[in-house]
Parts: C-alpha cells; structure tokens; sequence
C-alpha cells in the first residue's frame, strides 16, 4: 500500500486545525483564569495601598490624649511641634514622676563631663525642647574637671537642675532640687521621649 503523501501546505492546516481546536476547547477557562488574575491583583494592589494609609495616619488614643502615627515618627495631637521616635505605649516601663510644676523659670541643664560634652545631640535636644516651653536654660556640669567655662551644679543647692547621665537603669527620679533622667547607654533616646511626653502632660 502506498502512503499518502502531505503537502506541506497540507500539514500547516491541519497543525492549524488543532491549534484552534485547543484554543476552543479551552478558551472558558482561559477567560475564567485571566479574570481570577486581575481580581487578585487587585486585591494586592489594594491591600498595598491601604497599608501605606494605616502606616502614614494611624491614630490612637493615649490616656485622653490623640497619638498619631507618620511614617513611623509619632505626633501628639495638639503638640504637633513635638515628633517622637517612641509611642508612649513603647515606654510604659520606663518610671518617671510628676515633674511639671517645676519646669518655670530658669533651670539648670547638668551632665557629667566623662560622660558627654556640652554640643552632644541629647544634651541640645532636651535643651530645645525646654527653650520651646518658655524656660530660661542654663547648661552646667556636675561636677568641675573637664567642664570648661559652664557653671557647676549639684542637686543640694537651691537651683532647679535637670541631670542628664548615664547609669544602669533607665529612669526619671528626683533627688533633692534634681530631676534625674538617666538611662542605659545607647537607650538614651527613650528617656529623652519619656521626659517630653511627661512634660507635655502624657505620663
């Protein structure tokens, strides 16, 4: 028997054939698999946007007082002058005391030379924050040896003093005419948050 021969014109329509009768067969659910893509996407794209709305306006309440959320730095509501890199539920732990009947005037702004010098960012930041509340500033140092030109202080005399030091706790305390605020080292930032966020009235 001879075999049939195909052109190749022949062996085209008929690979055509097929192709089109998979692409009928199938088209259902290719459709159907298209739509359930897009309807994912999206969702995604979405979920992505909403997210980043949470994360740049999120606000909660704190003990009567409206703490807002941007893009990681924390606001009081009605102290927007003041950013935090903590909220105050982050540092609950931390025990202060009622200190703000005693911020008026003119303080005393002390460190211990060993510890920082008189242009070290946390002594300028506490330094601003109470500039901003009115208060006449004055930075000193505990203790005489290493303390240049500024005004020795301790907590025995009758100047109000806010004592800046490193220890080995992280804390607010009074000691006689001091507020002490004194932290860990490298936690010196979350004292500084607490000692504005009590100053404003949150704690």
């Amino acid at each position: 028997m001879k075999k049939k021969k195909l052109s190749k014109d022949r062996v085209f329509d008929i690979q055509s054939s097929k192709n089109e009768s998979f692409f009928k067969k199938n088209i259902g659910l290719i459709v159907v698999g298209g739509i359930v893509f897009l309807m994912v996407f999206s969702v995604f794209a979405v979920s992505i946007g909403r997210s980043d709305d949470l994360s740049s306006q999120k606000e909660f309440d704190y003990k009567g007082h409206k703490i807002i959320n941007k893009n990681g730095i924390f606001y009081i509501k009605d102290q927007l002058d003041y950013g935090f890199e903590y909220s105050p539920l982050d540092l609950e732990n931390i025990m202060t005391i009622d200190f703000k009947s005693e911020l008026s005037g003119k303080v005393y702004l002390a460190f211990d030379p060993d510890q920082f010098s008189q242009d070290s960012l946390e002594l300028d930041r506490i330094k601003k924050f109470l500039f901003s509340r009115g208060l006449v500033v004055s930075l000193s140092c505990i203790k005489e040896k290493g303390c240049g030109d500024l005004p020795v202080v301790n907590c025995n005399n009758i100047n109000k003093v806010i004592y800046f030091k490193n220890s080995d706790k992280t804390d607010i305390t009074k000691q006689d005419n001091c507020i002490i605020l004194e932290s860990k080292k490298s936690e010196e930032i979350l004292i500084i948050n607490k000692f504005i966020y009590a100053a404003l009235g949150v704690f």
